[in-house]
């Protein structure tokens, strides 16, 4: 198995690295080849709290960045990330071999606005779990600004969802909406004003959007969209080659951490050009 998944991967860097343009159809023929040899496993989520662990590294990557410095933004950004604490050898990738890649996974994100819903890709839209991350997405257009229980009633809808997706789905893709949200519930804690129950994030690093206005507002569903968007879409793309790492022992930590550092980049870039 691991010889496969080591094999598969290769394969990945090398389509990456030829022509993006290929992406989705060689991302598409080796996650074929391994479903049909992966046994059903799911993640721990006990083990790491992905919405957590994303707040961290997003304050992280955005450490150093001047916000009236435009030019220097996403390098600073892409840096950081690239510097974190994180063995990608799990993935059969170098550092700078897993960072490129999650950069390229992610640009495909912001082209489509930050929003996985605008993306026409049908690997992505026929997934079992596409249904489910939609509602999700959903949840986050329809966030009520009204009082300081916004954050507890966006969080109720989650559960709501959660429920369903305990009932109906199984294996990776279970996974996949369980870890969006719990991405959910970090990103929106970090990004909401505290008025209205979150940490108000924005307004630090923005101070002009201290006063929530319906620009404010705007800004906040869109980086919340943006990186969930970006986890669910990865996850959705990669996620019977995740699956497959899964059968080495530790390595769900491993696994919960690269979904939390995808989310958290995309937060950052979405969040630093509004």
């Amino acid at each position: 198995m691991k010889k496969l998944f080591s094999s598969s991967l290769l394969i990945i860097i090398l389509a990456f690295t030829a022509c993006q343009k290929t992406n989705t159809q060689q991302i598409k023929s080796i996650n074929s080849n391994l479903n049909s040899n992966l046994e059903c496993t799911n993640l721990n989520f006990d083990s790491l709290n992905i919405g957590q662990k994303h707040n961290e590294v997003v304050l992280e990557l955005l450490e150093d960045v001047n916000v009236d410095d435009t030019s220097t933004i996403q390098s600073i950004i892409k840096n950081n990330f690239f510097n974190q604490n994180f063995d990608a050898s799990l993935f059969s990738l170098s550092k700078a071999e897993y960072s490129d890649l999650i950069f390229n996974l992610t640009n495909n994100i912001k082209n489509a606005g930050w929003d996985l819903r605008n993306m026409d890709d049908s690997d992505i839209k026929l997934s079992p779990s596409y249904s489910y991350i939609a509602q999700i997405l959903s949840s986050v257009d329809s966030i009520k600004f009204n009082d300081s229980n916004s954050y507890n009633d966006f969080c109720y809808n989650l559960d709501i969802i959660k429920t369903e997706v305990e009932q109906n789905l199984s294996c990776i893709d279970k996974d996949i909406v369980l870890a969006t949200i719990s991405c959910a519930r970090g990103s929106a804690k970090l990004w909401l004003p505290e008025e209205y129950g979150g940490n108000g994030e924005l307004g630090n690093i923005h101070p002009q959007y201290k006063q929530v206005s319906e620009n404010v507002k705007r800004i906040i569903r869109n980086v919340i969209l943006a990186d969930l968007s970006a986890l669910s879409g990865d996850f959705i793309k990669m996620g019977t080659m995740i699956a497959a790492g899964m059968e080495v022992p530790g390595a769900n930590v491993i696994i919960l951490t690269s979904l939390a550092m995808d989310a958290a980049f995309a937060s950052a870039i979405s969040s630093m050009f509004p």
